[in-house]
């Protein structure tokens, strides 16, 4: 009976991931050159994807990423010289279609869809390089159409005082600082999963104290994108430039007037 089937769950890794540009203009590249064309076939640097069933997603965000993600096509049975297969027997995903769900870039934000081993290799790669600082890799498993949230951090101490009756009356409140991860998958009849995900990274910052309390800068991400069973999407963040000045100087040398100038240098990075 209907009634006595289980209620189909999704279970989801994710990745988050405080990125330089490089990697995020590598990654664009990565996608737009997955598939490469040699005479009679081609080759995709995209996992099986299988064809029904719940599966899940996983992003990271943070420095620099992208917004959205990309979705899968439809597999259809039967050979074809000119197609990339899926890993699933007598089955194979037409180049063409393929081709449509290419990368694409906004404002250095890089969406597309990635094979869980390749964007594994990636981040690898980058960490080895230091263009890659791995924040958290949470887990999570959802029922359909149920939220999911998982949060880890710390919490800070804020001193507020007020008068009353004349005696100052000192009240300590904590502020929550997490990371921060929300999803609600949806699985639609074609066995695709939408995802709606909310990632959150809260941090302390000591350099904007007002009172001995220090900030908390915050980067937050919302979107919905379609992905297939066992697929990964890339999501993204937000785009941040930081810049610094270098002094070197010759101490005593360097305050000489005018040939002063010989003994110091200043650069911007």
């Amino acid at each position: 009976a209907i009634l006595d089937q289980p209620e189909p769950q999704v279970e989801i890794e994710t990745r988050i991931v405080i990125a330089q540009h490089n990697f995020s203009r590598d990654l664009g590249a990565q996608l737009s050159l997955g598939v490469v064309n040699f005479g009679n076939g081609a080759l995709a640097n995209i996992s099986t994807l299988p064809a029904s069933g719940s599966g899940g997603g996983s992003g990271g965000s943070g420095g620099s990423g992208g917004s959205g993600g990309g979705s899968g096509s439809t597999l259809s049975a039967g050979p074809n010289p000119y197609s990339v297969f899926g890993g699933l027997a007598n089955t194979a995903m037409p180049l063409n279609n393929f081709r449509s769900a290419a990368a694409s870039t906004v404002i250095g934000l890089t969406t597309g869809l990635f094979g869980s081993a390749q964007i594994s290799a990636l981040i690898s790669a980058a960490e080895n390089r230091g263009e890659v600082k791995t924040v958290a890799t949470p887990r999570v498993t959802a029922l359909n159409n149920r939220p999911a949230q998982i949060e880890s951090g710390s919490q800070i101490p804020v001193q507020t005082t007020q008068a009353a009756g004349g005696t100052a009356v000192v009240t300590t409140t904590f502020v929550s600082v997490p990371l921060r991860l929300s999803i609600t998958p949806q699985i639609t009849d074609a066995g695709t999963v939408v995802l709606r995900v909310t990632i959150e990274n809260n941090t302390v910052n000591t350099g904007i104290a007002v009172g001995g309390v220090p900030g908390i800068d915050t980067q937050r991400m919302q979107s919905e994108v379609l992905v297939p069973d066992g697929g990964t999407t890339v999501m993204g963040g937000v785009l941040a430039d930081q810049e610094a000045t270098q002094r070197q100087r010759t101490p005593g040398m360097a305050s000489i007037p005018i040939i002063g100038n010989m003994f110091k240098d200043e650069g911007l990075d």
